[in-house]
């Protein structure tokens, strides 16, 4: 993925990009631990309204119980 390829997203909607306002829970934040540490996620950008929130937050209680959440 290079800038070009995001050319025009802005005025998208998360929607549109293929995100949603689901908040992560239970097994599903294991799930996603998972991908973060598949990936070698290194840091986070939390872009987005109340349910972004809420789910930087959960990750960042489940620092405990999933290392891979252990990021900026």
């Amino acid at each position: 993925m290079d800038w070009m390829s995001v050319h025009g997203w802005v005025a998208a909607g998360g929607a549109d990009l293929g995100t949603n306002r689901k908040v992560p829970e239970g097994s599903e934040l294991a799930g996603l631990a998972e991908q973060i540490a598949r990936f070698r996620v290194s840091g986070l950008l939390v872009i987005g309204g109340w349910a972004g929130y809420e789910a930087a937050y959960r990750m960042r209680i489940a620092r405990s119980v999933h290392p891979a959440f252990r990021i900026p």
